[in-house]
C-alpha cells in the first residue's frame, strides 16, 4: 500500500512499526509515523497511564495505542522496544521522548520489574522469552548507548533460562536467537542443534504463545487487575508461520556465525535434507 501512497498506521504502535520493519519505506513516511507516535505519548495533554507502578506513571514514553485520541494510554515494554527499533532502523535521531523511553526501559531492567511485573509492564507480551528477545534485539543494534548498561543483565537472564532444560522447545529457540543476537556466539553449550524440519517445528509450536490479548486490561481497579491475571480473561496468540520464522532465524543465526570450514558440512546436510535448505 505504501507504494501507492495508501499506507495508514494501524491502531497500535506495535503493528505499525513492524510493518515498517518488514520492508523499506520512505524516510519521510517514517518521520510522519514518528510524529503520530509523539502525538499520542504518555503525559501529553494531561493523559497519563494508571495501570503501572506509581514510580513510572508520570514518565514520558510512547503509547501502545496511536489510532485515536479516544484510545486509552497504555505501556508495554515489548512494544516500546519495537518502536525504538523502528526509530533506529530509519535513523530518525534520539529526541527527548526517545531518551525518556530509554530511561524507562533501563530502569525496568535494573529494578527487575521487566520480568517481575511483566503482567502490568508487558500486558500484551507477558512471556519471558518474548520480553528477553525484544530487549536483546534492540540492544544488539548498538544504536542507543544508554542500553549498554543493561546488556549484562539481559544476557544473564537469557543464560539462566537457557540453562533450564525444562524450557518449552519454541521458547528455547526464541531465547537462543536472543542470546546469539546479543553475544554474537553460536558455540555456547546452551545452544541446541539447528536441524529443524517442518514436522519438528509443528510439534514444538504446540501451546507456544508469543503474546496475549488481555481482555480486561483497559479497565482500571484492583478487582479488574486481579481478574485479568486469570487465563479465562486472556486470548493467547499462536501462529505456526511465526514459529517457522523463529526456527528460520535460529538456523540463519547459527549458520552466519560458523567459520568457513563448516560450509561443506552444511552443504552436505542440505543435500540430504531439502527442508533444511528452507529452515
Amino acid at each position: 500500500l505504501s507504494r501507492y501512497g495508501l499506507f495508514q498506521p494501524t491502531d497500535d504502535a506495535d503493528d505499525t512499526c513492524i510493518a515498517f520493519r518488514g520492508r523499506t519505506h520512505d524516510v519521510n513516511e517514517a518521520t510522519r509515523i514518528k510524529e503520530i507516535l509523539h502525538h499520542q505519548s504518555n503525559g501529553l495533554r494531561g493523559r497519563f497511564i494508571r495501570r503501572i507502578p506509581k514510580q513510572l506513571r508520570k514518565k514520558r514514553f510512547y503509547n501502545t495505542w496511536i489510532g485515536s485520541e479516544d484510545l486509552y494510554v497504555d505501556l508495554d515494554l515489548v512494544v516500546l522496544c519495537n518502536v525504538l527499533f523502528f526509530n533506529a532502523q530509519y535513523d530518525l535521531g534520539v529526541d527527548e521522548l526517545d531518551r525518556s523511553s530509554l530511561t524507562l526501559l533501563t530502569e525496568s531492567v535494573q529494578s527487575g520489574w521487566f520480568l517481575d511485573k511483566k503482567w502490568s509492564l508487558c500486558a500484551w507480551y507477558p512471556i519471558d522469552a518474548t520480553i528477553l528477545y525484544s530487549f536483546a534485539d534492540l540492544i544488539s543494534l548498538k544504536y542507543y548507548a544508554e542500553l549498554e548498561k543493561i546488556r549484562s543483565v539481559v544476557e544473564a537472564a537469557i543464560e539462566a533460562r537457557l540453562s533450564d532444560r525444562t524450557q518449552a522447545p519454541m521458547d528455547r529457540l526464541l531465547l537462543e536467537n536472543a542470546w546469539m543476537k546479543l553475544t554474537g556466539e553460536c558455540s555456547s553449550p546452551f545452544l541446541g542443534p539447528s536441524d529443524h524440519n517442518l514436522d519438528s517445528i509443528r510439534e514444538a509450536s504446540k501451546n507456544f504463545t508469543f503474546g496475549v490479548i488481555p481482555l480486561l486490561h483497559p479497565f482500571d481497579g484492583l478487582a479488574m487487575q486481579y481478574l485479568s491475571s486469570f487465563k479465562l480473561f486472556k486470548m493467547h496468540y499462536r501462529c505456526d508461520a511465526q514459529c517457522v520464522a523463529i526456527a528460520l532465524e535460529n538456523h540463519l543465526l547459527k549458520r552466519s556465525t560458523h567459520d568457513q570450514g563448516s560450509e561443506s558440512t552444511i552443504q552436505e546436510k542440505e543435500e540430504r535434507d531439502p527442508v533444511s535448505r528452507i529452515l
